[in-house]
């Protein structure tokens, strides 16, 4: 086993430390997510598939949804216990690259920073997709190895290798982006400290960087175009996959302020109010930090100070790089997973800059830990109320659809082989079904928000999931106009189920 370890190089130290608190941390926050199940939306249409693949430009997704699908001889499964647990292990995986590649040295400061990308709300919300969520992070994993790889080697091969690992991370998930760039600039800035590097090598080693990121763009589009002419199908609308990273100057302009803020203030990646707060204040906290490392640099009359200025200024609109890629309004949590990459930044200042510290710096990062240590705690505060909304939401929706089935099955004239057509199925109302509004707060991470689940695009595909039932559906536009169905209450009112020409109508609410 040694033998083996000293082979591959594996700080057996640093490796035990982080599995040990991603377990952990992984446990203490998604451990209701991991041991029961919760599925509705997504979850219920894809039960037993990966998602949406090629239509939204996730190519490599499709492709590794087949393999899985034809390597284990059955369907994909949205499996709690397996698909999260790779999840946290991708997770831990890409903490303990980062801590080995920047060379952490404190152990608080590595559990701390697995910690907080565990526990980091875009995680809480793919969980929701659990069918989906091994791929998004093992996609991440991808690109952070190819960043890894090519901050080992930095040869052409090494490059190559980046890119093809990038480019189809990237065919997994597009918001992905963010995760490579904050790597680079990680490795990038460690090697400016671990020597004094002139600005020809500074800028060779930018423009490598640059080139790597314009390489796995350029090989993702090259790659998506085949599979859309292959398959004969067009990107869709959704979200603005069909053109993003596409606009005008101006509104790339207001999209690098919204993805500014959004680091500083991050009301859509954290939504939690108390977390935000804390998350502001610990980057306050790191940007004054970062200031008096810069100071003693420039004292040094090195251009070491002016290269870690020019990282520190890229570094918050890489980590929220998704808001140059789409709208800002389209940007929802489990986009986000780049901006966990803060956290990176500040466990490695804290570590690397240690020597000769005032005691107000030292005041400053012990702070700063402190700090770390309250957001994860509220993180996972934060995911155990969703996952305790999820169990309500789902046990709310599940009652309702056993009472709406045993009106169905009961009105005068049900057979088994009758049509049920549903009469406005999307404008679903009940006076006496409070929902979850008056017990949790209205929390918008995905799919966890407040609105009436039974509203929901997937609502037969969960009936059919959790109750069994799955009728013949007639046309709704058969019964447009009818005077009959104009008549009839809406449900859950008596006399809004009627079995009208051989077909079980159920109104919702009045036609539009």
């Amino acid at each position: 086993m040694e033998k083996i370890v000293e082979k591959l190089k594996v700080n057996e130290s640093l490796l035990k430390t982080v599995l040990c608190s991603a377990t952990f941390w992984g446990l203490l926050a998604h451990g209701m997510v991991l041991f029961n199940k919760y599925s509705f939306h997504d979850d219920a249409r894809y039960f037993n598939d990966v998602g949406v693949t090629y239509k939204s430009g996730r190519w490599m997704l499709g492709i590794l949804g087949s393999l899985s699908a034809n390597l284990l001889g059955s369907k994909n499964y949205s499996l709690p216990v397996v698909n999260g647990t790779i999840t946290i292990l991708c997770i831990a995986a890409i903490v303990y690259l980062l801590a080995d590649s920047l060379r952490i040295q404190s152990k608080p400061l590595v559990i701390l920073l697995c910690g907080s990308m565990v526990t980091f709300p875009s995680v809480t919300g793919t969980f929701s997709y659990m069918f989906t969520a091994p791929y998004y992070y093992a996609a991440s994993l991808l690109g952070v190895v190819g960043a890894w790889i090519f901050h080992q080697k930095k040869n052409f091969v090494a490059l190559l290798l980046c890119t093809v690992l990038m480019a189809c991370s990237v065919g997994v998930y597009q918001a992905n982006i963010p995760v490579f760039i904050c790597t680079l600039l990680l490795y990038m800035m460690e090697d400016v400290r671990q020597s004094d590097m002139s600005w020809k090598a500074f800028w060779k080693m930018a423009l490598c960087n640059a080139t790597v990121c314009i390489g796995f763009i350029a090989e993702y589009f090259l790659v998506n175009q085949y599979f859309l002419n292959q398959f004969g199908v067009v990107l869709t609308d959704y979200k603005g996959i069909n053109h993003f990273g596409r606009t005008n100057l101006s509104n790339y302009i207001y999209r690098m302020l919204c993805g500014y803020g959004s680091f500083f203030y991050p009301s859509t990646a954290v939504e939690d109010f108390s977390a935000r707060y804390i998350y502001t204040l610990l980057i306050v906290v790191t940007a004054i930090i970062a200031i008096f490392v810069l100071r003693k640099m420039y004292i040094l009359k090195t251009p070491k100070g002016s290269q870690t200025l020019l990282i520190l200024i890229a570094y918050p609109i890489a980590a929220c790089f998704v808001y140059l890629m789409v709208e800002p309004w389209d940007v929802h949590a489990v986009m986000t997973f780049g901006q966990a990459f803060a956290f990176a930044l500040v466990v490695w200042l804290i570590d690397k800059y240690p020597e000769d510290r005032t005691k107000v710096e030292g005041a400053l990062c012990k702070a700063a830990v402190a700090l770390l240590g309250v957001l994860v705690t509220l993180n996972i505060r934060y995911s155990n109320i969703l996952y305790l909304k999820a169990d309500v939401m789902q046990t709310q929706m599940i009652s309702y659809y056993t009472t709406l089935i045993t009106r169905i099955e009961s009105v005068e004239g049900y057979t088994e082989d009758a049509q049920v057509v549903y009469i406005e199925e999307y404008d679903k109302h009940d006076k006496n079904f409070v929902g979850v509004s008056e017990y949790f707060d209205d929390l918008d991470l995905p799919t966890y928000k407040g609105e009436l689940i039974f509203n929901d695009y997937a609502w037969k595909e969960t009936m059919e999931l959790w109750c069994g039932f799955a009728p013949e559906l007639g046309d709704a536009a058969e019964f447009e106009g009818n005077a009959e169905v104009a008549s009839m209450p809406c449900y859950p009112e008596q006399g809004s189920i009627r079995c009208i020409d051989g077909k079980i109508v159920v109104k919702f609410a009045d036609e539009q």
